[in-house]
């Protein structure tokens, strides 16, 4: 009996060591169990929260002012990745932005594309001033042929002023990326300036620098 003792009492001493391993390579997993589920993330997403941009355009389409009958047509610059591309913009003559598209390209396809987007607005032009493009006399003739087609000098500077607030938002940003981020935020962009200068009736009542935030805050409510 006094001999086999010691050979329990080593059994027992090298197990005890193997549970505290055990428990040492167990205990970094606790952590990992208080990580919440990927169901609870869309929650605490802001978009789902308080919209998209395209979500508030449309809920205020009912609300947006028709176009006027004179239409100022002309293209800026943006570099994106690294790329120019060609914005196409058009505002009529109460300063109202009636469209935007961004366009990898300058040519017929684009123009055109850009017509037959900002005609959706329900207002058929009877003056539409452009730069001297060879394309759009041939889209104006397809799209707008009874349509004035001006092009003297200088008749565009409304809406090239216009480019300018734009350039100016987008010039102490550090780039654009990508393709729809640029159109998302040139729309939106046009968006936000028709609110500020009274192209809804929305917030019409109220001083002129609470009405965005009276805007979006009845817009949110919509949505």
């Amino acid at each position: 009996m006094g001999d086999e003792a010691p050979p329990a009492t080593a059994r027992s001493s090298h197990s005890q060591p193997r549970r505290r391993a055990d428990q040492a390579s167990a205990s970094p997993r606790r952590p990992h169990q208080q990580i919440p589920a990927k169901s609870e993330k869309p929650d605490s997403d802001p978009r789902h929260s308080f919209g998209t941009p395209h979500e508030f355009t449309e809920a205020a389409r009912p609300c947006r002012h028709a176009p006027g009958d004179r239409w100022f047509v002309d293209e800026t610059y943006l570099k994106v990745a690294g790329k120019w591309t060609y914005l196409y913009r058009a505002i009529d003559q109460h300063g109202q932005v009636i469209d935007v598209l961004l366009s990898m390209r300058r040519d017929l396809a684009a123009a055109r594309r850009f017509f037959t987007r900002a005609l959706r607005a329900g207002t058929i032009p009877v003056e539409v001033t452009t730069d001297r493009a060879h394309v759009y006399p041939r889209v104006l003739d397809e799209l707008l042929p009874s349509a004035l087609h001006t092009i003297e000098q200088y008749a565009n500077n409304p809406v090239e002023a216009d480019h300018g607030q734009l350039k100016a938002r987008l010039r102490p940003m550090r780039g654009l990326k990508r393709h729809r981020s640029a159109q998302i935020l040139a729309a939106g962009h046009a968006f936000v300036q028709n609110l500020r200068c009274g192209h809804y009736d929305i917030a019409t009542d109220v001083p002129n620098h609470h009405r965005l935030r009276i805007a979006f805050h009845d817009l949110a409510l919509t949505i």
